[in-house]
């Protein structure tokens, strides 16, 4: 290999490590604006997931109620 080829090859090695830093710096930009978007807004699995658990201790709130009160005797 003579030397100019060598120069060759360096400038189009170089320019292909510059052309996928390039797509990669694009790749995490993309991710850091999904990434952006998740925290920004509730999945509908978090929703889900506080709906039924809201409901759950409504359950037992209303549940331990009525327990209490049947021990007491207010209830029959």
């Amino acid at each position: 290999m003579t030397a100019s080829e060598f120069e060759i090859l360096r400038a189009d090695l170089l320019g292909l490590r510059a052309d996928v830093d390039r797509h990669f710096a694009g790749i995490d930009r993309q991710f850091a604006q999904v990434d952006a978007k998740l925290d920004a807004k509730p999945s509908i699995a978090a929703l889900y997931q506080a709906v039924v658990t809201l409901m759950f201790g409504i359950g037992a709130v209303v549940t331990s109620t009525v327990v209490v009160l049947k021990n007491v005797g207010v209830m029959g």
